[in-house]
């Protein structure tokens, strides 16, 4: 079993009541870079409230190759980069992500063939384990992200509270449209460039200005 973790001791630590509560996503990336070997990238969400203290795990047919994986603190996030060779590929077998299930945490896993081909697939707390299978279509693809990106916005009162502001003093439902279009175009192109490291914020004065948006809303729905 090959623990791939960002933490000291590289296992997850023990669940914590304040886990249950966070729910930004981790991202498991695997690129096929030759048969049966994979250069992976793991990001374990940190800056919020609470630590997520989660792992990905891989088969036993698995292990690292060279150095071992190199650990870095980004925006936002653990980072680690390692090679994995994997005995007779992926295919038929299980990751799993170790703690997952003591979060309502969601981790994306997205698996890059040689051939081009791509696999996609959402690991959820109720089930912290996914069996590779092979490339999935457009659609299997859409829909993971589809998921993530509703469960983002309905375990984001920040979100929420916005878009009801928005409902409470914008007047017409073509303004209202263009408006709540707006905010989400806007929002999923900082998502996009913080994403791909184009973009940065300090976390804790972000969070200060989004709350501040909220209220100031708050004078305009009064009127």
């Amino acid at each position: 079993m090959l623990v791939l973790s960002t933490l000291p001791y590289g296992l997850p630590g023990g669940p914590t009541v304040a886990d249950a509560h966070e729910s930004r996503p981790g991202y498991l990336e695997l690129r096929e870079v030759e048969a049966g070997v994979y250069q992976s990238l793991w990001k374990r969400p940190t800056g919020g409230e609470v630590e997520i203290n989660i792992a990905p795990v891989f088969p036993a047919e698995c292990g690292l190759v060279g150095d071992g994986s190199q650990e870095i603190r980004a925006q936002g996030a653990y980072v680690a980069r390692a090679r994995i060779a994997c005995e007779g590929g992926l295919a038929g077998k299980r990751i799993a992500i170790a703690g997952l299930e003591t979060t309502i945490t969601d981790v994306l896993v997205r698996i890059y063939y040689l051939d081009g081909l791509q696999e996609t697939h959402l690991v959820q707390p109720n089930s912290p384990s996914v069996e590779i299978g092979g490339p999935s279509g457009v659609l299997g693809r859409i829909g993971a992200y589809l998921r993530l990106g509703v469960e983002h916005i309905a375990l984001g009162v920040d979100h929420l509270l916005f878009v009801l502001g928005l409902l409470l003093i914008v007047s017409g439902p073509m303004m209202l449209f263009k408006t709540i279009t707006s905010f989400t175009v806007a929002h999923s192109v900082t998502l996009g460039l913080a994403t791909l490291g184009l973009a940065r914020a300090p976390e804790l004065p972000l969070n200060a200005v989004i709350a501040l948006s909220i209220l100031f809303l708050g004078p305009e729905i009064v009127r």
